[in-house]
């Protein structure tokens, strides 16, 4: 996947008069980017919590070969551990939260060499950390430009399967305990507009003669009228594409499907999270057995392609619950299926309700993550070891290969 907060930043940075390159470990070697950003007056690097080590590692590769280089960091996991992050003395600032206009602030402030005005970052200053205010997020998402991609290695990213991906609005009102969207978004849902949205679906097949794009949005269906104003824009405008998206089994009727696959829906990414309903309950997930079920099979009477998600081994569960998430999964009839271990991420209520819900992270838990390659349990609940979910996850997998098996005969 293209890195899209990357290119949004690079658009906004751009567009003030800076030079910006992206580049991308996916594809380039760590010798590659070095040598690139040598010369690199600013570095900003983004992350998540698993590969938050590997980020911090590159930035201090970068301080050795360049001290005066000023090292950047952004994402979900230094939004949420800001001040440990710079406990790292190779990281110099940190922007939470979303990044575009701060990171146009950051840049204009490292001219004077005064960073207290700049909303929405972390930073040291004679060696103290300095919190600045919060940032309000960005009413307005039709201000931004978008995505530079066309600094972007496209044809890695849009081949064998790939597809760009686009997103038509930011922030969830939903506080799943495992999940960190609302915080690192905000819990008001801000739209772009249809025209907007499909002003940039355009430009994509134009520019990369694209036929493909998925949408990012944490529930592309959150708000009905603004899906169905994008559904509508794309018929007006005639435009040939598919696409795929993420819903909540709550926010999905029959009329909808129907207008959505007009405009070219194609494919579903489904939460499921769970097959029993104190987990769900527990998750706040705020949804039933009986919605999903109702929503998945409507969606298969459309020929939706289905991607299902779930979550094993989360607090309070016995072996028997998550076998009984898995067997309610299969029993969805789903196209692809996607089985995760409980991740205990910052910035999510799971974090902050660890010790009360009897949850036990194993240490170095993120270390072990990012070297892994494959998924590995790293959380140990009150009914279940290390051991048992390892056990659980080859029975999982064993049941998908004959499940795929028999779909393909």
């Amino acid at each position: 996947m293209a890195p899209l907060g990357l290119a949004y930043l690079a658009a906004v940075v751009r567009d003030d008069g800076h030079d910006v390159s992206i580049f991308d470990s996916q594809f380039q070697s760590r010798e590659i980017i070095l040598h690139s950003v040598t010369h690199a007056d600013v570095v900003g690097i983004t992350c998540m919590t698993c590969n938050f080590g590997g980020a911090a590692k590159l930035a201090e590769d970068i301080k050795r070969s360049n001290p005066d280089t000023v090292i950047v960091m952004g994402g979900p996991h230094v939004t949420f551990g800001d001040t440990d992050a710079l406990k790292n003395p190779c990281i110099d600032i940190v922007v939470r939260h979303e990044g575009e206009y701060t990171m146009v602030e950051v840049l204009r402030a490292l001219g004077t060499g005064d960073l207290s005005d700049v909303r929405g970052i972390t930073y040291r200053e004679n060696g103290a950390i300095k919190r600045n205010e919060e940032r309000p997020f960005i009413a307005d998402l039709d201000t931004l430009p978008f995505p530079a991609r066309d600094l972007l290695k496209t044809e890695k990213y849009y081949t064998g399967g790939g597809m760009p991906r686009i997103i038509s609005g930011r922030g969830c009102p939903h506080k799943c305990i495992f999940c960190a969207a609302s915080s690192m978004w905000g819990r008001t849902v801000r739209l772009r507009s249809p025209g907007n949205v499909v002003d940039e679906l355009e430009h994509i097949i134009e520019t990369y003669n694209i036929g493909m794009v998925g949408f990012d949005d944490d529930t592309f269906t959150i708000v009905p009228h603004h899906t169905i104003g994008i559904c509508e824009e794309i018929r007006e405008r005639g435009l040939d594409i598919k696409w795929g998206c993420n819903v909540r089994v709550d926010t999905i009727n029959e009329d909808m499907i129907k207008i959505m696959k007009k405009a070219g829906c194609f494919s579903f990414f489904v939460g499921v999270e769970s097959g029993n309903q104190k987990t769900l309950d527990l998750m706040n997930k705020k949804i039933t057995l009986q919605q999903i079920r109702r929503a998945v099979n409507l969606a298969k009477e459309h020929s939706m392609e289905i991607i299902l998600t779930g979550i094993l081994g989360f607090p309070n569960e016995t072996y028997e619950d998550v076998q009984k998430t898995i067997d309610f999964m299969i029993s969805l009839d789903g196209d692809r299926y996607l089985f995760n271990f409980l991740m205990i991420y910052p910035g999510t209520e799971l974090e902050k309700r660890q010790k009360e819900l009897g949850l036990n992270p194993v240490d170095n838990v993120w270390e072990k993550v990012e070297k892994a390659p494959f998924q590995i349990p790293t959380v140990e609940t009150e009914h279940l070891r290390i051991s048992d979910l390892s056990r659980l996850y080859i029975q999982t997998n064993l049941k998908l290969d004959r499940l795929y098996k028999n779909k393909r005969i």
